[in-house]
């Protein structure tokens, strides 16, 4: 017998013009991120406290951002720590960590503070 998961329920909610499957490219987000603001370089890309920022201006963003980084001697393999509110810079340090092959570890400075104690 196959699991729920294996019966795929949710496609009796799908509309009739929407495939079942699609094929996924395999691609890095660095990639994926160049192509899109390529293609839609002319378009908004975030509206934030109604400014407005471009594909393009994003993507110069992330590029001196990652220049930046890269500069400070930053390298693929790194951690950072992304001390960030959700904001245009989130998404600029974000993709500007992945574009220099970096991991980051988010850090959200309105969550829930962790205390370690000594026992």
């Amino acid at each position: 017998m196959k699991s729920v998961y294996e019966q795929k329920p949710w496609l009796k909610s799908y509309p009739a013009n929407v495939p079942a499957d699609i094929e996924i490219p395999v691609k890095s987000v660095d990639e994926a991120f160049n192509e899109s603001t390529e293609k839609w370089k002319k378009n908004t890309a975030v509206i934030f406290y109604g400014k407005k920022i471009s594909y393009q201006e994003l993507r110069d963003k992330v590029d001196r951002l990652a220049t930046a980084l890269n500069d400070m001697g930053i390298q693929k393999g790194d951690r950072i720590a992304m001390l960030l509110l959700n904001s245009p810079e989130h998404i600029i340090a974000f993709y500007a960590v992945q574009k220099i092959g970096a991991i980051i570890t988010p850090i959200s400075p309105t969550g829930s503070t962790l205390r370690l104690m000594a026992a």
